[in-house]
């Protein structure tokens, strides 16, 4: 059963995640020319920064953002480990002695 888009779920109050997913597309859709009179201002700012990084979301949204290639070869790997620890009680015979040592 589909409720309205506002309308939740009489037994647990939820909206089904069609009507969310109809919710926030029209919201971002309503929303989208506000953000971009927003950015548009962060462009003209006096801070630097700002300007950068209005810019770099504008460029990101209509370029994408770079993909980032991390060259990894077998050359390099020498050695694969795979450890556990536990903890286990120390023999007896052993001393333990404070690594450092206050005089009074």
């Amino acid at each position: 059963m589909i409720f309205a888009m506002s309308e939740p779920c009489p037994t647990c109050g939820r909206m089904s995640e069609e009507a969310e997913t109809e919710e926030v597309a029209e919201s971002l859709e309503r929303l989208e020319p506000v953000a971009l009179k927003v950015l548009e201002s962060q462009l003209e700012s006096l801070d630097e920064r700002i300007r950068q990084s209005a810019s770099k979301l504008l460029l990101e949204w209509q370029r994408g953002k770079p993909k980032q290639q991390i060259q990894q070869t077998n050359d390099n790997v020498t050695v694969i480990r795979y450890e556990s620890a536990a903890w286990i009680e120390a023999p007896s015979e052993v001393e333990h002695t404070p690594v450092l040592q206050l005089n009074p």
